[in-house]
C-alpha cells in the first residue's frame, strides 16, 4: 500500500518456457495474473523472467493474450558465442503478437555500484531511442534485497558528475515509458535462444517425465469433465504441476532433494487423476460395458490392454477386431472416435486380417516397413509406401563429455568424443493381427546395459521404439541418430505452441553454437519444400539437426548439483516416421501425432457416452491442444504448426461455436458450412481458442 515493495511478474513462478507443454505455460500466466489481481487488485503488465534458460518463440503471444505488455531478462547476456544485438527491442511471436523487451545488462544481484552503471550504461545500443536502464540492486536471486550501503550509493549517484544518473522506480513505470518509444525500438521475432545451459533439456530425465506424466493427467481430466458436464478444474487443481516449471526445478538444474520431493509429488498426482477420470466417466455414464475413452477432439487409433482377455477379439461399436496375446496380455487396435468411448465386448472369433509380421531384420505391416542390419542398425523404413531417404543406419550414439559436468551444460567436443557400441542382434517377439516388435540388449559404455525393442502397431504410420535401459555412466551422453540425405537448410522443431525454424546446414558462428536445442516432443529434418523424417518422443526435449542428421538427446550423467543424477533404470519411448505440415484423413500433423501417440485411453465400468460435443476435421494444419471445461460446455484450443495459414472445419452438435481469447471472452462467430459443421480462418502459428456447446 505504500509503495515500497513492486509485485509484478506476469507468471505464477520463473517458469522454464522450453519444456512444458503449451497449455501448461499459458496456464502459468493466467494463474500467475489471477493471483496478481488479488494481491494487488489488477493484473501484472511486466513478465520477469531474469534467470530462465532461454526463450520460446510462442512466449510473446501466450503473453499479449494475457494482457502483459513487458518483458525483462538477463540472461541473454550469457550465451557463449554470439552478443544479443538488443538492449531494448519489441518481441515479436511468429503468429506477429508483440511485448516490448528489456535486456538487462546485469544479473539481478546488481550492488548499485559506479562501475556497473557505467558497464550498462555504455552497452545501451538503444540508447537514441530511450536512454534509460532498468538495473535491479539488491540480492535479489536470494531474496535479501538492497543493504544500507546500496541505497546510500544510489543516493550519492543520483547527482554525480560525470556519471550516469541514478533514480528508484519500478519495472512497470520503466515500461509504460518504454512502451512510448515501441515505434523507435527494434524488431526481434522468434525465439531467444540462450547460447549456454542447454544440458538442462535433457538432466534429471525421470522427473521431465514424471512432470509430463502430470501434464497428461490434467489434459484428460478436464476432457472428460468436458464430456460429463463438470465445473472446471481450479487453479489449485493447477497450481503443482505450474510451480514445478520453476526454472531450475524442471530443468534438472536444482539439488537432489528437489527431485526427491517433485517426483514422489506427481506420481501420487497421476495416480490420482487417473482414479477420479475413471470414477468420473463411471458415474456420469453408468452401465454394466468395458469402455474405453480417448480426450482427444480428433478420432484416432490406439493400442488398448485388455487385462484378463482371453477371447481372440472382441466386439467394439458394430465392428469385430481381432486381439493379440503379447507376453500374456491381450491388446486390440481400437478405432476410438473424438472425445468420446466406446463399449467393447468379447467376440468368440476373430476376423481373417492379415498380420503384421517380424524377423530379426524385418518388420512389416499395412502401413510402415523396417529393415534391419545384423548388427541392430535401422537400414531402411517406409511409410504409406515413401521411402525415408536413410544416408546410413540409424541407431544409438554415445558420446563421451570429457571430465565430466553439471547438469546446465553440454559442450560441443562431446560431439566428437563418440564411443562405439557393440552390436545389437535382433530377435522377433511378437507377430499378429495387432503388433509385431523386434527386440536386442547389448552393453552400453563401461557400466550400463539396455534393451532396444522397434514395434509397429496396424493402422499406425510410425515406428514404435522402446528403450530399457539401466543406466551407469558417468560424464557421458546417449543420443539417437537419424542420419538422412535430407538437405533442407532449415529443421523444423515443435515449440510449447507451433513450431519454429533453425539452420540444418554448417554456417556461422550463431547457427554453430546451437549444438542442442529445445523441441516440445517432436522434430522433422526435411528438403527446401518442407517434407521429410520426424522424430516424436513421449518426453524428451533435446534436439541437433546437422547436413540431414536428426539427433535426439536420450540421457545424460552430470556430476552436480545432484550427483548420481539419472543414474539407474528409465523406460523411454519415442517414433521414426514421415513428418506431416497438414493433416489428412489418414494422419494428424506430426506435432498433433506427438500429443495423440502417448495418450493414455483411460478405461472404466458403464456406458459408452454419445458423439463428441466438438470434432476437428482433417486438413488442416492446426493441431487441436486441449478441451477444457467452461460455464457452459466447453473450450477446444488449437494452435497452428506448420507456418501455414488456411481454412479449418470444425463439427460442433450443439450452438454455434465462436472464437473466444485465453479469458472465454467472445471474438468472433464461426460461419456455418454444412449440418454442424462450421469453418474459419487461420494464419501462421496462430493460437485458436473456440467456445462451444
Amino acid at each position: 500500500a505504500a509503495g515500497r515493495w513492486e509485485a509484478t511478474g506476469g507468471m505464477e513462478v520463473e517458469s522454464d518456457t522450453h519444456l512444458p507443454c503449451g497449455e501448461a505455460l499459458l496456464r502459468a500466466v493466467l494463474i500467475g495474473q489471477r493471483g496478481f489481481i488479488a494481491l494487488r487488485g489488477t493484473p501484472s503488465t511486466v513478465c520477469w523472467l531474469p534467470d530462465t534458460f532461454g526463450f520460446t518463440a510462442c512466449l510473446p503471444q501466450i503473453l499479449a493474450a494475457a494482457g502483459v505488455r513487458g518483458f525483462f531478462t538477463t540472461k541473454l547476456g550469457w550465451s557463449e558465442v554470439t552478443t544479443f544485438p538488443f538492449r531494448h527491442f519489441r518481441w515479436r511471436s511468429p503468429d506477429g503478437s508483440e511485448v516490448i523487451a528489456h535486456n538487462s545488462a546485469h544479473h539481478p544481484n546488481g550492488e548499485m555500484t559506479l562501475g556497473q552503471l557505467s558497464f550498462s550504461s555504455a552497452r545501451n545500443r538503444q540508447a537514441e531511442a530511450f536512454p534509460d536502464l532498468l538495473l535491479p540492486q539488491g540480492y535479489g536471486d536470494g531474496g535479501g534485497g538492497p543493504t544500507e550501503a546500496m541505497c546510500e550509493r544510489a543516493r550519492r549517484l543520483a547527482n554525480l558528475a560525470q556519471s550516469p544518473t541514478a533514480r528508484w522506480g519500478t519495472a512497470e513505470d520503466y515500461f509504460t515509458r518504454l512502451g512510448a518509444q515501441a515505434d523507435q525500438l527494434p524488431v526481434y521475432d522468434g525465439e531467444l535462444y540462450l547460447e549456454r545451459h542447454q544440458g538442462i533439456l535433457t538432466s534429471q530425465a525421470r522427473a521431465k517425465g514424471i512432470y509430463r506424466d502430470a501434464e497428461v493427467a490434467l489434459q484428460l481430466h478436464e476432457s472428460v469433465r468436458v464430456r460429463t458436464g463438470g465445473a472446471a478444474l481450479s487453479d489449485d487443481d493447477w497450481r503443482r504441476v505450474v510451480f514445478y516449471q520453476f526454472h531450475d526445478a524442471l530443468p534438472g538444474s536444482s539439488i537432489a532433494l528437489v527431485y526427491t520431493e517433485m517426483e514422489t509429488e506427481l506420481e501420487r498426482f497421476v495416480r490420482t487423476r487417473a482414479a477420479t477420470v475413471s470414477d468420473e466417466l463411471a458415474a456420469a455414464f453408468p452401465g454394466s460395458h468395458d469402455c474405453v475413452y480417448n480426450a482427444a477432439p480428433v478420432p484416432r487409433r490406439a493400442l488398448v490392454a485388455l487385462p484378463g482377455l482371453t477371447a481372440p477379439a472382441i466386439r467394439c461399436a458394430g465392428e469385430v477386431l481381432p486381439v493379440q496375446i503379447v507376453a500374456g496380455v491381450a491388446y486390440a487396435s481400437m478405432p476410438l472416435p473424438a472425445l468420446a468411448s466406446v463399449a467393447w465386448e468379447a467376440a468368440p472369433a476373430a476376423p481373417a486380417v492379415a498380420d503384421l509380421t517380424a524377423s530379426p531384420t524385418r518388420l512389416s505391416g499395412d502401413r510402415v516397413q523396417a529393415r534391419f542390419s545384423t548388427s541392430g542398425g535401422l537400414e531402411a523404413l517406409q511409410i504409406d509406401g515413401w521411402d525415408m531417404p536413410l544416408a546410413a543406419a540409424a541407431g544409438l550414439a554415445l558420446h563421451h563429455e570429457g571430465t565430466g559436468g553439471d547438469a546446465w551444460d553440454i559442450h560441443p567436443q562431446a560431439l566428437s568424443l563418440t564411443t562405439a557400441l557393440p552390436p545389437m542382434a535382433f530377435t522377433a517377439e511378437a507377430s499378429g493381427p495387432v503388433l509385431a516388435r523386434i527386440s536386442g540388449s547389448s552393453a552400453i559404455g563401461v557400466r550400463s546395459s539396455a534393451r532396444l525393442s522397434y514395434s509397429i502397431l496396424a493402422g499406425v504410420p510410425w515406428l514404435l521404439v522402446d528403450l530399457d535401459i539401466d543406466w551407469r555412466e558417468d560424464a557421458s551422453w546417449l543420443r539417437f541418430r537419424l542420419p538422412t540425405a535430407l538437405r533442407g537448410r532449415q529443421a523444423r522443431f515443435g515449440t510449447p505452441f507451433g513450431s519454429v525454424l533453425r539452420a540444418a546446414q554448417p554456417g556461422d558462428d550463431a547457427q554453430e553454437a546451437r549444438w542442442e536445442v529445445p523441441g516440445s516432443r517432436w522434430a522433422a529434418v526435411t528438403d527446401d519444400g518442407g517434407d521429410g523424417a520426424a522424430l516424436i518422443s513421449a518426453a524428451k526435449y533435446g534436439w541437433f539437426c546437422r547436413d540431414g542428421a536428426l539427433h535426439l538427446s536420450l540421457l545424460r550423467a552430470p556430476d552436480g548439483p545432484a550427483p548420481g543424477a539419472d543414474r539407474g533404470r528409465h523406460h523411454i519411448r519415442f517414433a521414426i516416421g514421415r513428418h506431416r505440415r497438414r493433416s489428412d484423413g489418414h494422419q494428424q500433423t506430426t506435432a498433433g501425432d506427438a500429443d495423440l501417440l502417448y495418450l493414455p485411453t483411460p478405461t472404466y465400468r458403464g456406458a459408452a457416452c454419445g458423439p463428441a460435443p466438438i470434432q476437428l476435421l482433417p486438413g488442416s494444419s492446426l493441431a487441436p491442444a486441449w478441451t477444457l471445461p467452461a460455464a457452459s460446455g466447453g473450450v477446444l484450443r488449437l494452435h497452428e504448426v506448420s507456418g501455414l495459414g488456411g481454412v479449418a472445419r470444425i463439427r460442433a452438435s450443439a450452438r454455434a461455436p465462436r472464437l473466444v481469447d485465453v479469458h472465454g471472452a467472445t471474438l468472433a462467430a464461426l460461419a456455418p458450412d454444412g449440418e454442424d459443421c462450421w469453418r474459419f480462418t487461420y494464419a501462421p502459428s496462430q493460437l485458436i481458442s473456440i467456445a462451444f456447446g
